[in-house]
């Protein structure tokens, strides 16, 4: 398992989640615009930007799919939303992470009736994911060039279709994530909340030469750094 320390670039963080497309003018205001500089300040301060990810040559085997890492052997069914990964040679098992400390920190402005701030303060949480999946999307796409392979869509556990929550225990268990402060709840969501996991098969079966999700979209579709960028 490997963890990569990542680095956000306060200075490209986009902010155009922040209202409708027609609605944008709302945000103009020196008070909001202000607020929003020294937010993204303290965020750059607060948040420990990982990505832990575990490269698992797969086969299968009596329905099952099975993954190795290192000496270990894990296995799900195929039928639990997984039956694109098989033709896979390898499967990147990944996490990335924003850490605890914002999420408290809006929990705080949230407990104080700052709402605007703690708004705020969760979209540029938002952003900073989006970069962090941005550098992880170039990650796997070298990493499958450098072995003449293609990539099959991003399986990303409760949003694919036929991919339940119920295995991010699963993920977790691959990675240690309890070694970086990384759990799952009874809702089997990964806390901290700024946190998303990930599956991606590489091989020669595959035609895809660029990373897009398996999901249908949802309302942050133009956005959505696994779809657009």
């Amino acid at each position: 398992m490997a963890v990569e320390n990542l680095e956000i670039s306060l200075s490209e963080l986009n902010f155009d989640t922040l209202a409708k497309d027609g609605d944008k003018s709302k945000l103009n205001s020196e008070v909001v615009n202000q607020q929003l500089d020294e937010l993204t300040s303290v965020a750059g301060k607060l948040v420990d930007p990982a990505l832990l990810y575990e490269i698992c040559p797969v086969s299968v085997k009596d329905g099952r799919l099975l993954f190795y890492a290192g000496d270990e052997i894990y296995s799900l069914d195929i039928n639990d939303g997984l039956s694109e990964l098989t033709p896979a040679r390898e499967v990147v098992i990944g996490l990335i992470t924003l850490g605890s400390a914002i999420e408290w920190e809006i929990r705080k402005y949230n407990s104080e009736n700052q709402l605007l701030a703690s708004y705020l303060l969760s979209e540029i949480s938002i952003s900073m994911m989006g970069q962090l999946i941005a550098k992880t999307k170039k990650m796997i796409m070298d990493l499958a060039r450098t072995k003449d392979f293609c990539v099959s869509l991003v399986h990303i556990p409760g949003s694919t279709p036929g991919l339940s929550l119920s295995i991010q225990p699963f993920i977790l268990n691959v990675l240690k994530g309890e070694n970086k402060g990384i759990t799952v709840n009874q809702h089997m969501m990964i806390e901290p909340f700024y946190s998303v996991t990930f599956l991606v098969g590489i091989g020669t079966a595959y035609n895809n030469h660029d990373l897009y999700p398996k999901c249908p979209g949802c309302s942050r579709a133009k956005s959505c750094a696994w779809r657009n960028l």
